[in-house]
C-alpha cells in the first residue's frame, strides 16, 4: 500500500464557466487502487455539477515525463478565485 492523488475535476451547476478541482490523498494499492475507486464513487453521489474528469496519481506518475499540470500552458485562460 502506498500513497496515491485522487484529483477530480467538475463544473459547478450553478455557474457553467466555473470548475472546482479537489485533491485528496489515499493510501491505496496498485494497480487497481480499490479504495480510490470506491472513493470517487462515493464522491460522484454527492457532486451536483458535471464531472469532467478523475484521475488517481502514484508517485512514480508525478516523477514520470509523462505527468502534466493539465493547465500548465493555458494559464492566461484560467482566472483563480
Amino acid at each position: 500500500m502506498s500513497p496515491v492523488f485522487v484529483e477530480m475535476i467538475y463544473m459547478l451547476p450553478e455557474h457553467s464557466q466555473i470548475v472546482q478541482v479537489m485533491m485528496f490523498k489515499i493510501n491505496d494499492e496498485a494497480p487497481n487502487f480499490p479504495k480510490s475507486q470506491e472513493f470517487v464513487d462515493k464522491l460522484k453521489l454527492s457532486i451536483y455539477g458535471k464531472i469532467l474528469n478523475y484521475r488517481v496519481i502514484t508517485q512514480d506518475d508525478f516523477n514520470s515525463s509523462n505527468y502534466k499540470d493539465l493547465f500548465e500552458n493555458d494559464l492566461k485562460k484560467v482566472t483563480i478565485h
